[in-house]
């Protein structure tokens, strides 16, 4: 299994050997066949490709 142990960066993922447990009141067990991840988001998240901020566009009229 991969274990997301921290939500930083793809350096974070680490493969594991795990007992497959039942899930508990409350919780649930996903099973993924296929994901991906997103480089830029990934590096967003770390500060190294900052993605800057958009500006408002609105305004609020009162009614």
């Amino acid at each position: 299994m991969i274990r997301i142990n921290r939500v930083d960066g793809l350096e974070f993922l680490r493969f594991e050997d795990s007992d497959v447990f039942e899930s508990g009141s409350g919780a649930i067990r996903l099973h993924h066949v296929a994901t991906d991840s997103n480089y830029a988001y990934t590096n967003s998240n770390n500060g190294t490709s900052p993605i800057p901020l958009a500006k408002k566009s609105f305004t609020r009229t009162a009614s």
